[in-house]
């Protein structure tokens, strides 16, 4: 399975527009795959009550495979652009991520939004025109991160939700030592650019948080 490099990460995130209403939901859709490893169907099944950001270490809760619970930290600038999304989307109950029509996010609504910034992003990156790009290659580029960082192969199983440490073995079967040097938040990706046309001008609490995660 692909998985995306640092220079590959930036360039599919440079190509989301996140003044634009829509564009901000797909950049939060995007960095929540990434930063919490999740799998697609367990990112369209969360729901508000899974979100636990009150106090000092904001977490997730997560159903994944065979109904099991595992929890995922999340990091504050991960957590500040859920809780502006949910604020812009009034989102108070029921499902995080949901389509214009109020309804649950499908597997191939993501899907879709993950081949449209992939395309783009091949234009400016051209080692993406030789990867399969899926909402399952954040997961898989997360991961592989985390390997290439020295992480303990036993922490990467209960992050991803593996039931067997095997799993994992056989999931991050990376051998390229170039790949230590593309360990990366995905919250400090993206560069803010000025956009006169941008349908949320003047939103001042909006634009310093993604000028800080710029950063």
């Amino acid at each position: 399975m692909d998985y995306l490099t640092k220079k590959e990460l930036e360039a599919f995130l440079k190509q989301i527009n996140i003044r634009t209403k829509n564009g901000y939901k797909h950049y939060v859709i995007i960095a929540l795959l990434y930063e919490s490893g999740m799998r697609v169907s367990e990112l369209i099944n969360l729901r508000v009550d899974h979100l636990y950001f009150i106090g000092n270490s904001p977490y997730i809760k997560i159903l994944g495979k065979g109904n099991k619970e595992r929890i995922v930290y999340l990091n504050e600038d991960i957590v500040s652009m859920v809780t502006e999304y949910q604020s812009k989307f009034n989102i108070q109950s029921g499902y995080v991520f949901r389509n214009n029509s109020k309804k649950q996010l499908t597997r191939f609504s993501i899907n879709k939004i993950v081949s449209k910034y992939h395309n783009l992003a091949k234009k400016e990156c051209p080692t993406l025109e030789r990867k399969t790009i899926s909402p399952h290659s954040f997961r898989h580029s997360k991961a592989v991160h985390l390997l290439m960082n020295n992480t303990a192969l036993p922490i990467i199983q209960r992050f991803l939700g593996h039931a067997s440490i095997q799993t994992t073995e056989i999931y991050l079967d990376i051998t390229n030592d170039e790949v230590k040097k593309n360990v990366t938040s995905v919250a400090s990706l993206i560069d803010i650019k000025e956009d006169s046309n941008a349908v949320w001008q003047g939103d001042e609490k909006l634009i310093e948080l993604l000028e800080r995660l710029s950063q």
